[in-house]
């Protein structure tokens, strides 16, 4: 089944959810984006990308809200700890099939990777717990469509 993205053809682009940005040591919901663009997404590819760290672990997962109070974990990217690099996971539509695709260059990874197949919603938010002193990261999401 072919996919496209506004480089094939579809309506889609990449979403940010998190800028690239120094972020310190807490646990923090990012701000809520609204996409219709993710909410009517046949799959989603999210990119987390470490460009800096100084810090222990760094835990990181996108949420989903059709009301923007109540938040459901969509993806959740395995514990990273003192690695810089990028990371992929994909979630589909009503589905129970998940992965984390991790290229060479990838973050070390432990822990577990999960996906809460909720319906896609209009409200969106990346939120982690940052352990230590600091990680320079972003979050992105790329939608795919079916063709």
């Amino acid at each position: 089944m072919p996919y496209i993205t506004k480089e094939t053809g579809g309506s889609a682009g990449v979403v940010t959810l998190l800028a690239s940005a120094l972020r310190t040591a807490g646990t923090v919901d990012g701000a809520t984006v609204m996409s219709g663009e993710l909410a009517h997404a046949t799959a989603i590819v999210f990119e987390l990308n470490i460009s800096a760290q100084t810090g222990t672990t760094i835990d990181v997962a996108v949420e989903a809200s059709l009301d923007g109070t109540n938040w459901f974990i969509i993806a959740k990217f395995s514990q990273t700890g003192a690695a810089t690099g990028i990371k992929y996971a994909k979630a589909y539509h009503n589905t129970t099939f998940a992965t984390e695709v991790a290229p060479v260059a990838a973050p070390a990874v432990s822990g577990a990777f999960t996906v809460n197949n909720f319906a896609w919603d209009k409200y969106w938010r990346a939120s982690y717990v940052l352990v230590g002193t600091n990680y320079t990261f972003s979050v992105l999401a790329r939608p795919f469509y079916c063709a």
